[in-house]
């Protein structure tokens, strides 16, 4: 066991470590070849900054794992029915949580933007959240996940990532013990989605439309990362334990209800995908059998 811990605990710096030098080496191009600040526009900057924890991940997973990239839930057998779905519930997550930060009084519609639905911004906005929510379940469900299923053990495998997941928004803006635990909640809910369905598919589905609903349909901070620009133009009012300025509707405890609801509806509506023989994930089996179903 002791040295399945360090086994486990080496891949993930190195998957850290990959990250951080990705992302330096590109900031080094930017100032060794100023030129290619003025060429790439400014959007695609962000966007390749938000996919540098790809690279890392799909090298140390080839190369150290030695395990092909299904076994990492990137299978497209079913990709787009289970992407659709997350995204569908996604959507759904977020105009509850903003219905009722609405009529609670927290929030309040300031203006309709008149930023086209198909401008050229919007769609940077789309693609930008797509890359941060693939960039995070492949580092953090994906790899991270994956390693810790050498354990066998379903706590380790869900409760690890998801606290490692919450405490990379530790710097945000506004992060706090009720924002700490949705946050935590939510990587718990991708982490399900990701054992349901033996794919990332959901759970980037999901991710990529809570973060893009919230911020570039409602206008809304995301995790405390700034205030969105969006189609409508809601604004927060007041603080309030339902949802704060600072950190968004995460913030928030309807946030949590919400998070809870949807946990029990894939729990509900969505059996446990088999698992093929030649790929899968290498779940452990969650040891109650409601949770399994």
């Amino acid at each position: 066991m002791k040295k399945v811990w360090m086994k486990s605990t080496i891949s993930i710096l190195l998957l850290f470590v990959g990250f951080l030098i990705t992302q330096m080496i590109i900031t080094f191009m930017y100032r060794v070849f100023p030129i290619l600040v003025e060429v790439i526009p400014t959007p695609l900057q962000s966007l390749i900054m938000k996919l540098t924890p790809l690279p890392p991940a799909i090298i140390l997973w080839h190369f150290i794992e030695r395990k092909p990239l299904c076994k990492m839930g990137l299978s497209m057998r079913g990709s787009s029915k289970n992407f659709l779905y997350g995204s569908l519930l996604g959507l759904i997550s977020t105009t509850v949580i903003v219905l009722l930060l609405y009529l609670f009084g927290t929030i309040k519609l300031n203006s309709t933007s008149a930023i086209s639905s198909f401008s050229t911004y919007l769609i940077w906005q789309l693609l930008l959240n797509f890359g941060t929510a693939i960039g995070e379940e492949v580092m953090f469900r994906g790899y991270v996940t994956g390693v810790l299923n050498r354990f066998h053990n379903a706590a380790i495998s869900f409760l690890l990532p998801s606290v490692l997941f919450s405490l990379l928004h530790f710097l945000n803006s506004g992060y706090q013990i009720v924002g700490a635990v949705n946050t935590f909640l939510v990587a718990i809910l991708f982490t399900y989605m990701t054992y349901k369905t033996d794919s990332l598919w959901m759970a980037i589905g999901y991710h990529f439309v809570w973060n893009w609903s919230l911020s570039g349909l409602f206008s809304l901070n995301v995790s405390g990362g700034g205030q969105g620009n969006g189609i409508f133009g809601f604004i927060t009012v007041k603080e309030s334990i339902l949802g704060t300025l600072s950190y968004g509707p995460e913030g928030g405890l309807l946030c949590t209800f919400v998070l809870i609801s949807i946990f029990l509806l894939v729990y509900k509506i969505h059996n446990k995908a088999v698992q093929y023989e030649v790929c899968h994930m290498e779940f452990p089996e969650l040891p109650h059998h409601f949770l399994t179903k």
